[in-house]
């Protein structure tokens, strides 16, 4: 991990590695986590994104399909581990990762869900016995925290429809 002081943002800087294994072949990115000096507040930043959707449009077409309704083959697995299902629920890497362990949760990915009023009270249960089956395969267990996020459409930050969670340790 290496620290850099950036004069001009008055910020200090952190950067690491995490890995995703996807289609047999890992990929390597940057995560930047930037600490204001005053606030104390940080933020990470994927330096390695370039290629993230940036609009529905742009992903869906007579070709491609939602990747979360084909988890198996579309998404990827955590280095640590594969993919965890219980019941319709599934839980991966994040393709896009903003931490060493960034996961996606769909609470249900057989059905196209788009709407959080959409999944029901199993969906709902078995999403977060993932989160804890999750938290509990963690290899390193020096986190302080658990951040569980709904981006619910494209304004809010989600580059996919299909509702999701982002769990991030």
């Amino acid at each position: 991990m290496e620290k850099i002081y950036n004069e001009d943002l008055k910020l200090i800087s952190k950067e690491y590695d995490v890995r995703t294994l996807f289609n047999n072949e890992f990929e390597r990115f940057i995560i930047e986590e930037r600490i204001d000096p005053i606030t104390n507040f940080k933020i990470r930043i994927n330096k390695s994104i370039k290629s993230k959707p940036r609009s529905y449009g742009r992903l869906y077409s007579k070709k491609s399909k939602c990747p979360f309704c084909n988890p198996e083959k579309e998404t990827p697995d955590f280095e640590f581990s594969k993919k965890i299902y219980i019941g319709d629920s599934v839980l991966f890497s994040n393709k896009y990762p903003y931490g060493k362990y960034h996961a996606v949760l769909v609470p249900n990915y057989k059905k196209h869900v788009k709407s959080f009023s959409q999944i029901n009270y199993l969906d709902l249960y078995n999403s977060f016995m993932l989160i804890k089956e999750f938290y509990e395969k963690i290899p390193e267990k020096d986190y302080k925290y658990i951040f569980i996020n709904l981006n619910k459409g494209f304004s809010a930050g989600a580059s996919q429809e299909h509702l999701h969670i982002q769990i991030l340790i």
